[in-house]
């Protein structure tokens, strides 16, 4: 199965789904590409689920359709970016899929990466990154003043990610 990357339709960035779906399909293999609800020409979620629940849900539809039409009851996906998201999620729920090509999935920064990533921005648009760090800042800061501070206690980052990152051990696994 290959999924979307982000907002970009079942054909992937720069069609890459497409060329990668030949080449898999000259050499014998069932693939799918596919659409997760609400995004390319897939219709819209009901709206019952979260997001990433619904993904799994979609992943979980197709490997039904699947397995119907082919007999076969092991699957692989590759993902891009929030497709090597939902691969994981979907993984982890569902022991039919057996292997992930996953690029661009969870990063784990080390405080050079930090550093260097934050210079880049500051070189690359000064006065736009250090107008969106003070708005993040305030933001912080006014969750902290309101005590609405996460119950675990770990400030919130200033790095805006929708996808949780689990511990590296825990992805490792």
């Amino acid at each position: 199965m290959l999924l979307n990357a982000g907002v970009i339709h079942r054909m992937g960035p720069h069609r890459i789904n497409v060329k990668l779906a030949r080449r898999l399909a000259e050499d014998g293999f069932t693939v799918l590409r596919l659409d997760l609800s609400g995004q390319g020409d897939s219709d819209a979620p009901d709206g019952s689920l979260p997001f990433e629940q619904q993904a799994v849900k979609d992943l979980q539809e197709a490997m039904n359709h699947l397995q119907r039409l082919t007999h076969t009851d092991s699957f692989a996906l590759a993902g891009i970016c929030s497709g090597a998201h939902h691969g994981i999620a979907a993984a982890l729920d569902d022991d039919r899929l057996k292997a992930l090509w996953m690029m661009d999935p969870h990063a784990y920064p080390s405080a050079k990466t930090k550093w260097v990533r934050a210079r880049k921005q500051l070189q690359l648009d000064f006065a736009g990154t250090l107008a969106r760090w003070v708005t993040k800042a305030w933001q912080i800061i006014r969750m902290r003043i309101d005590t609405r501070a996460p119950p675990d206690g770990e400030p919130p980052m200033l790095i805006d990610n929708p996808y949780p990152t689990p511990p590296k051990s825990e992805f490792a696994g």
